[in-house]
């Protein structure tokens, strides 16, 4: 891309405990395959081959890991599921916007989740996908469906995790992700799910035929229940009477093959494999 092109960030929010180095590396590899120039974290507690991963991409210019602490752990710790850990995490974002304020696009995406366009070619994808959508003067946000790829499901023999997991659900607007324009939000508007956008500027869902955001997860047992979500074509799924499928499984849910997640595991792979080999892990 030349010199004067889009510049792209993502938060990254916390960095903590077992994070799997291996497939750290394969989200690492896919940012910079999209054109990607700066992701920020934040380290609480971090594993040490995780830690060498963060260093790797530091070197290459690409990321920066900053420390982060919590008053009070005795009360609250990193992934809690309670609303002063949601709030702790918060914290991140609002340090991090404020240092990605002078980029032309920021997405929130944790490391579990890829932002992947439809599109012939994954080089630049996202400077090339942004420099288009956001060419509409009133667009703050573009807000993506999100695709489950559930990891209880049975797995293929791709040697990248992604790989493994090419069946998705349909689109849902389950925690929905957004990327924005920093000019035109609100500054200290950006939340995990959502943005505000300044005055005469709007959100807009895109269309998931153009893409979506593919997060690689276990089954949340609330998805089972038809009303708690939303999705792009209405799924009512039959309740499973044993407790571990409806925490663990998602088996009542149609799976869908997604061709943009094998192609882009076998576009990224050899990627992948030279920066594991590089790193160590």
């Amino acid at each position: 891309m030349p010199e004067n092109s889009s510049r792209i960030g993502i938060c990254a929010k916390l960095a903590f405990g077992n994070l799997d180095a291996r497939r750290l590396v394969e989200w690492f590899e896919v940012q910079r395959l999209f054109g990607v120039d700066m992701i920020i974290a934040y380290r609480y507690n971090l594993n040490s081959q995780a830690g060498k991963v963060f260093n790797y991409y530091e070197k290459l210019g690409i990321s920066k890991l900053y420390e982060f602490d919590i008053p009070e752990k005795v009360l609250r710790d990193v992934g809690d599921e309670t609303v002063q850990s949601w709030n702790d995490e918060q914290v991140t974002l609002y340090d991090c916007q404020e240092m990605l304020y002078l980029y032309d696009y920021v997405g929130v995406v944790d490391f579990d989740e890829f932002l992947i366009p439809k599109t012939e070619n994954f080089t630049n994808a996202w400077k090339i996908f942004f420099e288009e959508q956001f060419q509409w003067q009133f667009f703050s946000a573009i807000v993506f469906f999100v695709q489950m790829h559930i990891t209880t499901w049975d797995k293929g023999k791709h040697p990248l995790f992604i790989g493994q997991y090419t069946n998705g659900t349909q689109p849902m607007a389950d925690r929905v992700k957004e990327v924005y324009m920093p000019s035109r939000i609100i500054p200290g508007s950006v939340f995990t799910h959502r943005v505000k956008p300044l005055q005469n500027h709007t959100r807009t869902y895109i269309s998931p035929r153009l893409a979506t955001i593919h997060h690689f997860r276990i089954c949340r047992k609330e998805w089972l229940q038809s009303d708690k979500i939303e999705m792009e074509y209405t799924i009512e799924p039959e309740i499973p009477s044993d407790e571990y499928n409806q925490a663990y499984q998602c088996n009542t849910f149609e799976q869908h093959h997604c061709p943009e997640v094998e192609k882009l595991a076998n576009v990224v792979k050899s990627r992948v494999i030279q920066a594991l080999m590089d790193i160590g892990v």
